[in-house]
């Protein structure tokens, strides 16, 4: 193994492997389970709202959809109740697999 270089940062194309610092920084270090559960909470209360909000939506799901790959990534179903007993119901089985491609037949 060569002696690693001064520039941590920088990466050279004839550096190997061994020669790459991949320690994270503290200050750049994301929490990647709070991000995605804000957005969660997020998708969870616009469809909420959306159904609240106007008598004549009945349903409302929201797709957070990878843009480069076309991929689910998190989803939101919320559904009227009928007379509105209890208030909207949240649909836990949305019939859409995170990591798939979500049906072309729908107007998304």
């Amino acid at each position: 193994m060569r002696k690693v270089r001064e520039t941590k940062n920088l990466v050279y194309a004839n550096d190997t492997v061994e020669d790459i610092n991949v320690e994270p920084l503290d200050e750049y270090q994301i929490d990647y389970a709070n991000i995605l559960d804000f957005y969660k909470g997020l998708q969870d209360a616009i469809s909420k709202n959306l159904i609240i909000a106007d008598k004549s939506v009945l349903s409302a799901r929201i797709l957070a959809i990878n843009a480069s790959t076309g991929s689910l990534v998190n989803c939101a179903w919320w559904q009227k109740q009928g007379l509105d007993i209890g208030g909207p119901k949240k649909i836990s089985d949305t019939g859409m697999e995170v990591g798939n491609r979500p049906n072309t037949e729908y107007p998304w």
